[in-house]
C-alpha cells in the first residue's frame, strides 16, 4: 500500500491559484454548478423587470449560471450586487417614456439626468444608457426628429467623452400610445442626424414587429410572421446599439409557441459581427419563479447561436 505524500507549501500555493483561475460566477457563495458553457456569438442579458418574484441576488447567481453576461434596466443602486456575481449593467434606466428629446422645453431637464447616468455608468465600466423619443402629442415626426437631433447632440459628445453609448428604444406606439420613435425608418434616420458614435438605437425586436410584421394565416390554417426585420437589422447594425427581445404577437417567451424565428435573427446578427448585447425582455408565461428562470434559460439557448 502506497503512503500517502504529504501535502507541501507548494502544492497548497498551486491549489489556490488553481481555485482563483475559477470563473468567478463558480466561485460566488452558494453556487453549486458550473456557468453554462455557451457558444458566446450573441451576448446575453435580461431585463430584470420582467422577473418579478425572483429576489435580484437569486435572478443575477442564476443568470451567470445561465450564461448571461448581464442585466438590463437597472440604475446605480444595483451595480454592486451586479458585479458580486460577475455581471454588467448592460443598459442603465434613465428618464421616462412619454416625455422625451421630441420636446425642446424637456431638454434641459433630461440631459442634467443623463450627465447622471452617463456618470455612474462609466464609473463602473459599463456602457449604454437608455433614452426615449417622447410621444407625439399631435407633433409631426419630422419636426420631433428635429428636435430630438438638437437634444441629443447637446449631450452626445459627453457620452463620447466618457466612453458611454445612449441608446433611444424603438417602441411600438399600439401598446405604449402615441410614442414617436416607433418606426425602423425614423429611428434610423435620426442616428444619421445626431451623427455620433456615442448615440444608437436600442432595437426592440417584439416591438418592431408589433409595427413592422404581418400576420399570415397559410392554407393549413398556421399563423407565421412575414416581415423584413432580418434585412433591415442587417442594412442597418451600425446604427443599432442593443437589442432586446419578446415573443411575438403577446411578448411572452421566444420558443415555438410564438412567431419569429429567433435562432435565424440571431445568427443575422452575428453574421454583422455585432458585438453589443442581446437583452431578453419577454414577460415568461409561468407565474412561478422556477418556471420564469426555466424560460429564461431556454431563452439563452435559443439564442445561442
Amino acid at each position: 500500500m502506497k503512503t500517502p505524500r504529504t501535502l507541501t507549501r507548494r502544492d497548497l500555493l498551486r491549489a489556490s491559484a488553481a481555485a482563483a483561475a475559477m470563473p468567478f460566477a463558480i466561485r460566488v457563495a452558494g453556487a453549486a454548478e458550473a456557468p453554462a458553457k455557451l457558444k458566446g456569438r450573441i451576448h446575453q442579458s435580461a431585463s430584470k423587470w420582467c422577473y418579478g418574484g425572483v429576489p435580484f441576488p437569486e435572478l443575477c447567481a442564476e443568470g451567470a449560471r445561465m450564461g448571461l453576461e448581464g442585466i438590463d434596466l437597472l440604475g446605480p443602486g444595483s451595480f454592486k450586487t451586479l458585479k458580486e456575481h460577475g455581471l454588467v449593467c448592460t443598459m442603465t434606466s434613465c428618464n421616462s417614456i412619454g416625455r422625451g428629446f421630441n420636446r425642446t422645453e424637456h431638454h434641459e431637464k433630461l440631459i442634467k439626468n443623463l450627465h447622471g447616468a452617463i456618470d455612474a455608468t462609466a464609473a463602473a465600466g459599463f456602457k449604454n444608457v437608455i433614452c426615449f423619443s417622447g410621444n407625439r402629442g399631435g407633433m409631426a415626426d419630422d419636426e420631433g426628429l428635429k428636435n430630438c437631433a438638437i437634444g441629443l447632440k447637446k449631450v452626445a459628445g459627453y457620452a463620447e467623452k466618457k466612453g458611454v453609448v445612449i441608446c433611444m428604444e424603438y417602441l411600438n406606439s399600439k401598446q405604449h400610445k402615441d410614442y414617436m420613435a416607433d418606426s425602423s425608418a425614423w429611428c434610423f434616420d435620426l442616428v444619421k442626424a445626431v451623427g455620433s458614435p456615442s448615440f444608437r438605437i436600442l432595437y426592440d425586436i417584439y416591438h418592431a414587429a408589433m409595427m413592422e410584421a404581418e400576420i399570415v394565416t397559410g392554407p393549413d390554417g398556421k399563423k407565421t410572421a412575414r416581415h423584413k426585420l432580418i434585412e433591415i437589422i442587417q442594412k442597418n447594425i451600425d446604427a443599432i446599439g442593443h437589442f432586446h427581445t419578446g415573443g411575438f404577437p403577446g411578448r411572452k417567451d421566444i420558443n415555438d409557441t410564438q412567431l419569429l424565428d429567433y435562432p435565424a435573427i440571431m445568427r443575422a446578427i452575428v453574421e454583422t459581427g455585432f458585438k453589443g448585447y442581446v437583452a431578453h425582455e419577454f414577460v415568461p408565461k409561468a407565474k412561478d419563479k422556477a418556471g420564469k428562470l426555466a424560460a429564461l434559460r431556454e431563452a439563452v439557448g435559443i439564442c445561442d447561436v
